[in-house]
């Protein structure tokens, strides 16, 4: 989904929301069981959880008069090697110039699983992050961290420059 941005001077500047649809993993260091590679590991939270708060911001957002363009895409084979992100950036650096310059990516992997506190990755990825971040965290429980490339789908983003933030309930 698209919510074209309302100022003239700004509109051109694209925020990414995604997250991915795609649940079935092999397991591995970063799974639930890594022990368990090569068997299958549904699961709601990877990333039902994601989808839905994709879908919700952009509900939320529709009514806003946001400056930026904004797009909301659910990402399939992120599992698999991050293959849907890596596409769609692919795609947007050969062909989507007339749409706009992507200049960041907010990524929602795993979010459902709410006990202590949330973490958000990749914070060094962009010079303004800490800047905007620093103050949520004395109202909501966040761990900052600079790091966080690793294997979701901002990462597709961030091997093109592109700042990006990694939001999950681990």
């Amino acid at each position: 989904g698209v919510i074209p941005g309302k100022d003239e001077n700004l509109k051109k500047e694209v925020v990414v929301l995604g997250g991915h649809f795609d649940h079935l993993g092999l397991g591995g260091e970063s799974s639930m069981n890594p022990r368990q590679i090569g068997h299958i590991h549904n699961g709601a939270d990877d990333n039902a959880s994601g989808t839905a708060l994709v879908l919700k911001l952009a509900k939320e957002l529709k009514t806003k008069d946001l400056k930026r363009t904004h797009i909301f895409i659910l990402f399939n084979a992120e599992e698999v090697g991050l293959l849907g992100s890596d596409h769609f950036v692919e795609m947007w650096q050969r062909h989507g110039e007339t749409y706009g310059e992507l200049v960041t990516m907010l990524n929602f992997d795993m979010v459902g699983r709410y006990e202590k506190e949330y973490s958000i990755m990749s914070a060094a990825s962009g010079l303004e992050w800490k800047e905007l971040l620093n103050p949520l965290t004395s109202k909501f429980k966040f761990t900052i961290k600079d790091d966080g490339v690793g294997s979701s789908d901002h990462a597709s983003f961030i091997k093109k420059k592109i700042p990006s933030l990694f939001f999950t309930s681990g």
